[in-house]
């Protein structure tokens, strides 16, 4: 019986951890897995490759990035993408 108890007080201590994103320490709102109508917000946009770059590895995988983070990141490389390609306009070269 005490293993059961510290089995469940580990996976809730999980559930707390996986309920932050690990970019910004803010609540996540994941919902994956939920039985709610329409799932997760994260079910639906899709998340760039390097995004996950920045996640610590122990992360990878477990802990859910945040709307804010993602919308934040794409928004930068956009930036850095127009930046790139008004450089290749102005026949400037790229840093």
């Amino acid at each position: 019986m005490e293993n059961e108890a510290r089995i469940k007080v580990f996976e809730e201590m999980i559930d707390l951890a996986n309920k932050y994103c690990p970019l910004c320490g803010e609540e996540n709102k994941c919902m994956t897995g939920s039985t709610e109508e329409g799932g997760c917000w994260c079910t639906k946009p899709s998340f760039p490759n390097e995004i996950f770059e920045l996640l610590p590895v122990e992360s990878l995988r477990k802990h859910c990035i945040c709307l804010q983070c993602l919308n934040k990141f794409k928004e930068e490389m956009e930036k850095r993408e127009g930046s790139k390609a008004s450089a290749k306009i102005s026949g400037k070269v790229c840093g």
